[in-house]
């Protein structure tokens, strides 16, 4: 009797434990993946998003956003909560969760999380987007958090009064360097090239700004720290000493856990098929910025989403996977 009521119990604890596992992962809670939930939840596929270290995404630190489409000039976070609330009704689970692993087997695939938690989802949408690209020279790894960033907080008063390094040309650098420099006592932006590549009103603005000099034709080295602060950076024509370094070079997609086993480009981009969201791996869709590096818009990636989200449903129908929720 003990051994069939045990059986019961396991059958009944496995098809409990069936019933928990999301048809649809969403590895990510920026635009992408949100947008992607909306869609999967909508048409009655259980979704489970994992926010990863960044819940929300990076645009829930924007303020304003110019160009999410509806919303003009709005704070990043009213935008977000907006995204997080829709997928939330159309009742998609999101959790605190950072992926970080993943795999296919057959045709499922398997998720860890940094807590040890473990997901066997039939389909998997990733929306990682980008981090900030490092300098990989000498003594950076050291200065991060230091006084080394790649990140603009706008809260933040560490640099306010202090003489500050901005490394790079672009349009984020140069927005960058003018924030800076209307509390900075003193901002040198550092150019590898022999120009910005940021509009030439915004350069031009940056110039007149009294306490600003731009450096072109400079190569960075190294950077120089102690145990609490940097001092100083090392390029190819000297040492600059300073308070404060912001790296301001670019953006690396966030595709490490997939690149293995799925096609991306010589710069680390989850490539696509067609005029789909599609991967080279079946199962497995791509939305946002870790598959695009040609637009940079968030309303752009929301709409990336919502196709991953499409092109999600259609495979779990061909493989006659019928929706759990109703």
């Amino acid at each position: 009797m003990w051994f069939r009521s045990f059986c019961l119990f396991t059958l009944c604890l496995n098809h409990l434990i069936a019933q928990e596992q999301p048809q649809v992962l969403i590895i990510g809670s920026g635009p992408a993946g949100l947008g992607a939930a909306c869609i999967t939840a909508q048409k009655g596929y259980s979704t489970l998003v994992c926010t990863g270290p960044t819940p929300r995404g990076q645009l829930n630190y924007e303020r304003p956003v110019k160009n999410f489409l509806g919303m003009p000039q709005t704070p990043g976070k009213i935008i977000m909560e907006r995204l997080e609330q829709h997928a939330e009704l159309a009742r998609a689970s999101i959790v605190p969760e950072e992926v970080t692993y993943v795999a296919q087997d057959m045709d499922r695939f398997f998720i860890m999380t940094s807590s040890g938690r473990e997901f066997t989802p039939e389909a998997v949408i990733i929306a990682t987007g980008t981090g900030a690209k490092k300098l990989n020279v000498y003594g950076e790894r050291e200065a991060a958090g230091r006084g080394l960033n790649y990140e603009l907080n706008k809260d933040d008063i560490s640099w306010h009064g202090k003489d500050v390094v901005v490394i790079g040309g672009g349009e984020d650098a140069v927005q960058n360097a003018k924030r800076l420099a209307v509390k900075a006592s003193s901002v040198q932006v550092l150019v590898r090239g022999d120009d910005c590549k940021a509009s030439h009103a915004d350069v031009h603005a940056l110039q007149a700004m009294p306490n600003v000099t731009i450096s072109f034709n400079t190569a960075v080295k190294g950077v120089i720290s102690d145990s609490e602060s940097v001092i100083a950076v090392l390029t190819d024509s000297g040492v600059i000493r300073c308070d404060q370094i912001f790296v301001s070079i670019g953006l690396t997609p966030n595709s490490d856990l997939v690149k293995e086993f799925v096609e991306c480009d010589k710069d680390g981009y989850i490539v696509l098929i067609g005029r789909t969201q599609t991967t080279s791996c079946p199962g497995l869709f791509a939305a946002g910025t870790v598959a695009d590096p040609i637009y940079s818009e968030s309303f752009i990636s929301a709409a990336q989403g919502m196709m991953a989200a499409y092109d999600t449903c259609k495979y779990l129908k061909a493989k006659k996977i019928k929706p759990k929720m109703k």
